[in-house]
C-alpha cells in the first residue's frame, strides 16, 4: 500500500505551480490536496504538514519551498516527471474504459450490494518477477469473502456474532467462505475450455471456484458443454447477461466502483440478468499450503488475509477499501 509520502508525491506533481512566483501557501496546498484526493482527509493535518516539510528537505522529491518565505512550488528538476504523470493518467483512463475493467467493477458492486459478498481485486502485476510462464493461471481476478451466517447488522454496521464464531472455532469450522473468481467478457467455442481450466488452475486453493461471463450465453451446445465441464471440475459458472454494446456505453470502471447503491441500481443494475450455467458446492477447507505459496508470490494475498484477520479481531466485516483507510489512520497515530 502506498505511504502518505508516495500518495502526496504523485498528487503534488499535478497541482504544484512550476513558477515560484505563483507558489501556494501551506494551508491552501493542504486544501487542494484533500479536494483532489478526498481519502487523504483521513490523515491528521499535522502528519500532512510534517510529511510536506520532510519532502521539502529532500532534493529528490517534487516539492520545493521559497527560501525565507511561505509557499510551495514544483522543483524544476521534476518537470519532466509531470509529463510522465500525465501519460500515466491517460493510460489509467484508457484502462478504465476497457470492457474487462468495467465488468470487474460491475461484478464487485453487484455482489456486495445484492449478495453481501466482500470483494478484493487481485492485481496480477504485483506478483514477484519469476521465470516466464511459472505463474501463469495462478492468480484469480477477484476473491470474494462470504461471512456465512455469523453476520448481524446493527447501527454500527455489520457485526460478527461472537457466539457463533466461538462455536465454529470449537468445531474446527471456518466462519467464512472464500470464492475465487475468474471474470471473462464472453464465451465461444474457441475459448471456453481455456477459460474454464484457467479458473480451475487459479482457484484450487479456495473453498469455491467461479467462472463469470459478462455476456449472455445463447448457444445451447456451448452452454451444455460448459455445464458438463463445470460439474466435472467443481466450477460454478454464471453469466451477467450484459451485451457488448451495453458494456461499451456504460460509465468507466472507476465511476462504477464509486457509485452509491441507488445510483448503481438506476444506471447499471437494469442491464444485469444473472443466469446460472452450472452450480457447485465447492470444498469445506482452504488449501493452506497453496495459500502460503500465493502469499509468497504476490503481496495481494498477504493483504487479503490481513484484511480477514482485522475483521475477525475487531468483530466487524469491513469492506476492503475501509480496511485500507483504517490502516492509514493507525499508521498516523
Amino acid at each position: 500500500m502506498a505511504s502518505l509520502r508516495e500518495e502526496l508525491n504523485g498528487l503534488l506533481i499535478k497541482i504544484l505551480p512550476a513558477d515560484p512566483n505563483k507558489a501556494i501557501i501551506g494551508t491552501d496546498l493542504i486544501q487542494q490536496i484533500v479536494k483532489n484526493k478526498p481519502d487523504l482527509a483521513s490523515y491528521p493535518e499535522t502528519s500532512m504538514r510534517q510529511t510536506l516539510s520532510s519532502m521539502v528537505n529532500d532534493p529528490t522529491s517534487c516539492i520545493a519551498r521559497i527560501v525565507g518565505k511561505q509557499g510551495y512550488y514544483l522543483r524544476n528538476e521534476i518537470l519532466i516527471t509531470k509529463d510522465e504523470t500525465n501519460k500515466n493518467n491517460k493510460e489509467e483512463l484508457g484502462r478504465n474504459t476497457q470492457k474487462e475493467e468495467k465488468f470487474r467493477s460491475i461484478f464487485m458492486q453487484y455482489e456486495y450490494l445484492n449478495n453481501n459478498m466482500y470483494t478484493k481485486h487481485i492485481e496480477h502485476t504485483k506478483a514477484i518477477k519469476t521465470i516466464a510462464g511459472l505463474n501463469i493461471w495462478k492468480f484469480p481476478d477477484v476473491v470474494m469473502v462470504d461471512w456465512k451466517d455469523v453476520k448481524e447488522s446493527n447501527d454500527e454496521g455489520n457485526i460478527l456474532d461472537s457466539d457463533m464464531l466461538e462455536i465454529r472455532k470449537s468445531l474446527g469450522d471456518q466462519p467464512f467462505q472464500m470464492i475465487s473468481n475468474e471474470l471473462k467478457i464472453e464465451a465461444n467455442h474457441n475459448n471456453f475450455r481455456e477459460y474454464l481450466f484457467q479458473c480451475v488452475s487459479n482457484s484450487m486453493w479456495a473453498h469455491k471456484a467461479q467462472l463469470v461471463f459478462a455476456c449472455a450465453i445463447n448457444d445451447l451446445k456451448l452452454e451444455t458443454e460448459l455445464s458438463r465441464l463445470g460439474t466435472s471440475y467443481d466450477v460454478t459458472i454464471i453469466s451477467y447477461g450484459i451485451s457488448n454494446n451495453e458494456l461499451d456505453k456504460l460509465p468507466n470502471a472507476k465511476e462504477i466502483l464509486l457509485m452509491k447503491p441507488e445510483e448503481f441500481e438506476e444506471k447499471i443494475q437494469k442491464f444485469i440478468n444473472i443466469t446460472p450455467i452450472c452450480k457447485t458446492n465447492g470444498k469445506n477447507r482452504i488449501d493452506w499450503e497453496q495459500v502460503k505459496d500465493l502469499k509468497y508470490q504476490n503481496n495481494e494475498f498477504n493483504e487479503l488475509f490481513n484484511w480477514i484477520s482485522k475483521c475477525l479481531k475487531d468483530g466487524k466485516t469491513y469492506l476492503y477499501n475501509d480496511y485500507q483507510t483504517l490502516k492509514k489512520i493507525t499508521k498516523c497515530k
